[in-house]
């Protein structure tokens, strides 16, 4: 499994722009919200398969700060993402969520940002505690890309037939990455 994880691990970020491109391609025909998260979301995959490419060529060759500072970044846009898209679903779909599909997205909308804002913060601060609420929120926002796997996005439970399996794929990469990045950092 260690050398599996050793292979896979320079790929990892290509895998994840890629997959968010091709979910969010098809948003792109749609218009006003759905269209500006395609966009975004674009945007974001770009930045995983340039990021992921050089990271494939340019390998430990790269600077370790410019390296840390990228991977700051990478780690952090995810949650952006998915904050962004908790958001505009539930200005969208506010009509017709459900209290459960309020409830995950309201959740869904602090966690993520939570998340993305904590884990910044602690590559900048060291201080014990920040690390404890660092794992706790990477553990919260697990939570809640398996709850975005498990309901739609009004609140209604996916029939197994119904999970989207680009997402669910998408999800579970960024979850080797964030594993990844995590077990670093607990070496240091």
């Amino acid at each position: 499994m260690k050398k599996f994880q050793e292979t896979i691990k320079p790929f990892l970020f290509t895998i994840l722009g890629a997959l968010i491109f091709l979910y969010y391609l098809n948003w792109l025909q749609y218009t006003g919200a759905t269209l500006a998260m395609g966009i975004i979301a674009i945007i974001f995959a770009s930045y995983y398969l340039i990021f992921g490419v050089i990271d494939l060529i340019i390998g430990n060759k790269l600077p370790t700060k410019i390296r840390d500072i990228l991977c700051l970044v990478a780690i952090s846009l995810y949650p952006l993402l998915m904050f962004i898209y908790f958001l505009l679903i539930t200005i969208a779909g506010a009509d017709s969520l459900t209290p459960t599909g309020w409830t995950i997205n309201i959740i869904s909308l602090i966690i993520s940002l939570s998340f993305a804002v904590i884990y910044a913060l602690n590559k900048f601060v060291k201080v014990t505690i920040l690390d404890k609420i660092n794992l706790l929120m990477s553990l919260l926002f697990t939570l809640v890309l398996v709850f975005n796997i498990v309901f739609d996005p009004t609140g209604n439970p996916n029939v197994l037939g119904g999970i989207n399996i680009i997402l669910l794929v998408m999800h579970i990469t960024y979850f080797f990455i964030l594993i990844n990045a995590l077990s670093l950092e607990n070496k240091e």
